[in-house]
């Protein structure tokens, strides 16, 4: 990954984690932008940037469960296109770095908000337990939480992984 892609894609993360932070959605503008800037770069920059079948897998892949996700009401829509989208910009070693990143960032910050949400609401849980009403305990673990900042802190992870300043 070359320096300037990077801060170039850093500096989208930050707009993007920023609104979806804020309006809790990501346009499909972005996974637009980025789907144009890798035809682009496939296209003109053949040579450095090597696009074959297994570059897509990755991205097939993060759709794919990001559409699962998306039905289980765990992770929106935009999220998964975005990553999508993301991935197919990164080179295919760069990849598993990343996606790696991804996962320990998310399982970090998901044990976190879940652990407050836990002592938040000890007393209703109890509650529940006892009456064997678990009805009031729908809103008692949160809702969805804003993706891209996640993916922000993942990608400043993985600039640190792949030695990106160096």
């Amino acid at each position: 990954m070359p320096l300037g892609g990077y801060i170039f894609l850093g500096i989208e993360l930050l707009i993007v984690g920023y609104i979806d932070f804020t309006k809790k959605k990501i346009s499909n503008v972005w996974p637009i932008l980025n789907f144009l800037i890798f035809i682009v770069v496939a296209i003109f920059f053949r040579d450095n940037f090597f696009v074959g079948w297994e570059h897509f897998l990755f991205p097939l892949g993060i759709l794919a469960v990001g559409f699962v996700l998306f039905l289980f009401k765990v992770m929106g829509p935009g999220d998964s296109k975005f990553l999508f989208s993301l991935f197919l910009l990164l080179p295919l070693p760069d990849q598993k770095i990343m996606f790696l990143c991804l996962i320990y960032i998310t399982i970090s910050i998901g044990s976190i908000l879940l652990l407050m949400h836990l002592i938040q609401n000890f007393g209703k849980i109890i509650m529940a337990f006892k009456t064997y009403s678990f009805a009031p305990l729908k809103g008692a673990f949160g809702t969805k939480f804003s993706f891209a900042p996640l993916i922000l802190l993942a990608w400043i992870w993985y600039g640190w992984k792949i030695d990106i300043l160096n």
